[in-house]
Formats: structure tokens, sequence, C-alpha cells
């Protein structure tokens, strides 16, 4: 970090967030940019190392990005199990209605994007929280949440499809930012990743 997170910028912070978030659900021209552009900017209004934010792979950096898959795969899977149990009716992404193989290219800004939106909120977290793991831990679920109420109106406003289980099925990506000593790449890959495994699957069925 360069100096320290004021409170004023902060909320700077948050108000370039949410407006990239705007622009890019109601699908402004190259709305799928806007939360990578806005983010890059709120970490720079932050006093965010941008040097830092991006490193090459390292070998376990690789082992991690599956890692971070797999028990996102496991968790979207036991949060729908425990969904079906309590009646909860699940929401299919609409972006899966016209699916094709153009999708891995056009969800690259945008999940990266994604990746940055909830680091922005966890430098802001941070700051707020103790500077322990529990701390850590607490940042980590509240952006987690946080992400998931971000897709509501994606999931048909459906609280449990996208608070619990698009919330927890993040939190190994922010898991593998940590785990990664910070590296956008590492998150930014496992959340590109798993998504278009996710629609590949979709496509092929």
């Amino acid at each position: 970090m360069k100096r320290q997170v004021s409170f004023i910028n902060a909320i700077i912070a948050i108000i370039i967030m949410a407006l990239a978030f705007l622009g890019l659900i109601y699908s402004y021209p190259f709305g799928n940019f806007y939360l990578l552009i806005g983010g890059v900017l709120s970490l720079y209004i932050l006093g965010y190392d941008l040097k830092s934010l991006i490193r090459p792979l390292k070998k376990k950096d690789v082992f991690l990005i599956i890692k971070a898959i797999l028990l996102s795969i496991g968790l979207s899977l036991i949060m729908l199990l425990i969904g079906n149990l309590l009646d909860q009716p699940s929401a299919a992404n609409p972006i899966t209605e016209g699916l094709n193989w153009t999708i891995l290219l056009y969800t690259i800004p945008a999940l990266f994007g994604e990746e940055l939106l909830v680091i922005v909120m966890l430098v802001i977290l941070e700051k707020i929280l103790p500077k322990t793991r529990n701390g850590i831990i607490t940042a980590s679920i509240i952006s987690a949440f946080i992400f998931g109420a971000c897709h509501l109106s994606t999931y048909d406003w459906n609280l449990w499809q996208s608070i619990v289980v698009i919330g927890f099925t993040r939190l190994p990506f922010t898991y593998a930012w940590y785990k990664s000593d910070k590296n956008l790449l590492v998150n930014g890959l496992s959340h590109y990743l798993y998504d278009n495994l996710l629609f590949l699957i979709t496509v092929l069925a």
C-alpha cells in the first residue's frame, strides 16, 4: 500500500464501483469492461500498489487455481443440495440461454472485474476490521455475501441462489487471493475457469 485508506477515499471508491456495477447490469456499451476499469481506478484511489496486482504464475499457483475451482464446485453442490432440502427454488443465469463459444472471450473482463470488486471491498474492510486471521475471515465472508447480493437482479431476485449459493461459492476465490499473496491472476483465473467450465458443460449439454 502507498498510503493509508482514508474514509473519503473509501467512499469515492465505493461510488466508482457502484457506478461501474450499474453500467454492467444495464448493459451500457462495453458494459463488461466497467468493473475492470472501475476496480483499477478504485484501487489506485485507495493507494493500492497496482504493480503488485498481477504477477507471473508459479507452480504452486497452478495447483492453487485447481484447488479453488474444485472447492467452488463442491461448495456450489452442497449449497444447492441444502437448498433442495429446504425447498429453496433455484434460478438459472440468463446468459446460458444464448451461449456460444464467444462467451470464453466476452467473460474475461467481466469476471476479472468481479474479482476487483471483491478486492476493493476487502481493502476497505481490512482497514475497518482487526488485522488478524479472524478479521480476514470476517472480511472474506462479508465481501462474499455482498458479492452474492450483487447477483440478485441476474438471478431474478432469488435470495438463496444469489447470496447463499454464489456467496459461498466465491469464498475459494478469495482464499486463492490471500494464499497467492494477493495475485489477481490466481483468483481471477480461478473464477474465470470455474464459470466457463459451467458454461461449457451447458453448451455441450
